[in-house]
């Protein structure tokens, strides 16, 4: 279907052909039927890794202390780390990845507004932390 200029969905008409321009059709059709949606691709790998460091380098400064990621013993549990975002310019790029974003803006509108980014930062025997929406 042709996505018009139509007055009674002025806001939606360009998120829409924005929504199909990034493939995401299908995942927005999961995200009306269940709730939530996957997007495999939506990060890189490099993006992903210096995500992780920034997150890493955070939670150290916290926790004053380093961590081996990939041996770690001493953390246990999972530790909330809020207020990232202006802690490194790559969570600004996390949040401003297009597909995320095109389906967060769906959701919210386009005058929603960021409160507060956060990481839960996990160790061994961490739990399980439940899937939840604060929106």
């Amino acid at each position: 279907m042709e996505i018009g200029d139509w007055r009674a969905t002025r806001d939606l008409n360009d998120l829409y052909q924005e929504i199909r321009a990034l493939g995401l059709e299908t995942k927005l059709a999961e995200l009306e039927a269940f709730g939530f949606t996957v997007i495999e691709d939506a990060l890189d790998t490099q993006l992903r890794e210096s995500l992780r460091d920034a997150v890493v380098a955070e939670a150290e400064r916290r926790l004053s202390r380093k961590l081996d990621v990939e041996n770690e013993t001493v953390h246990e549990g999972y530790k909330l780390i809020p207020y990232l975002l202006f802690k490194d310019p790559v969570f600004e790029s996390a949040l401003l990845n297009p597909k995320p974003l095109a389906l967060i803006t769906y959701l919210l509108g386009k005058s929603c507004l960021l409160s507060s980014m956060t990481s839960h930062f996990k160790g061994p025997n961490g739990g399980e932390i439940p899937l939840h929406s604060d929106s």
